[in-house]
């Protein structure tokens, strides 16, 4: 929420509260659940449009009006890495197998070459100490 404008003190409180009880995806849970234990309760004007009541302070009505405007937006997905794949993966006749046991340092992570047999979208048929 970057305003122009000097007034963003009066809309510091919706965005503190919006802060604790926006729903990460990527935890499955809002920060207020995770600190309290529960969601915290929203009054349903954040949800449901009404006309602003009439207030005697200024401060409210500019709260009231900036709490109207609010709109959820998409949160952001951290936890999605792509994964790299070679082109010439598909087309190769041998490939090096990676060996994922604990070993000692300065050994090789890899073993091979070994001969493709056959290939899927995400498996490949290697020949190995003549063995499929």
């Amino acid at each position: 929420m970057c305003h122009t404008s000097v007034h963003w003190v009066s809309a510091l409180p919706a965005v503190l509260l919006d802060l604790r009880t926006v729903f990460k995806e990527d935890l499955q849970c809002s920060p207020a659940k995770m600190v309290y234990g529960e969601n915290l309760c929203l009054p349903s004007q954040f949800f449901v449009q009404q006309q602003p009541q009439a207030a005697d302070n200024g401060f409210i009505k500019k709260l009231n009006t900036h709490i109207q405007q609010l709109r959820a937006t998409p949160t952001s997905n951290h936890s999605a890495k792509p994964t790299f794949v070679y082109r010439d993966l598909s087309v190769c006749s041998h490939v090096f197998l990676r060996v994922d046991a604990v070993q000692p340092s300065l050994s090789q992570p890899y073993t091979g070459p070994y001969k493709v047999l056959s290939r899927t979208n995400k498996n490949f048929i290697i020949l190995k100490d003549k063995k499929k």
